[in-house]
């Protein structure tokens, strides 16, 4: 890729990141946030990552719970942003049926149990059906760690920007 390209693909993926947590301020107190921020940092205009699932890792309850799953064939389509149409894009996600097979993933922590991380993201992509998942982790708050697989039809420039997109998630509630 060339450099103007790279850096006009930054650009529009900083552009889309540093507008989420205005976003996120004018849509407090909804539960699904995780499903919103997810939505936006896997947009053709930010990431552009085809299928998504984030997971939270926590050690303490001993269990790796599925959060939210993005999948482009069913992503929220209109002529408003998800963040406009917040009650219409939650009903949209409680139909996803990928969203919802994330959702109901609760496995054995993966930190707690010395699993090695590649192995549980092999088992996940396989559940999940995922051809050639990536997956990121970080730490998040009070000692837990999330877990990001996806999978990105080519590398663009944007990808060393990914891991500090994924630290937007400690602003939203886990349910």
């Amino acid at each position: 890729m060339e450099s103007s390209e790279k850096n006009r693909r930054v650009y529009e993926v900083l552009i889309t990141i540093t507008g989420i947590p205005k976003n996120l301020v004018h849509l407090n107190g909804i539960d699904n946030l995780a499903e919103f921020v997810l939505h936006d940092i896997c947009q053709k205009k930010c990431f552009n990552v085809s299928k998504a699932a984030l997971f939270v890792d926590n050690p303490d309850f001993n269990y790796l719970q599925g959060i939210a799953g993005f999948d482009t064939v069913e992503s929220y389509q209109s002529k408003n942003t998800h963040w406009q149409e917040p009650q219409q894009f939650s009903d949209h996600m409680k139909e996803s049926r990928f969203n919802n097979k994330v959702r109901d993933v609760c496995h054995c922590s993966i930190k707690r149990n010395k699993q090695l991380e590649n192995e549980v993201v092999q088992k996940l992509s396989e559940e999940l059906h995922f051809s050639n998942p990536h997956y990121m982790v970080w730490p998040v708050k009070y000692e837990n760690h999330g877990l990001l697989m996806f999978e990105k039809a080519e590398q663009d420039g944007t990808e060393d920007h990914l891991e500090d997109a994924l630290h937007l998630f400690g602003f939203c509630p886990v349910f």
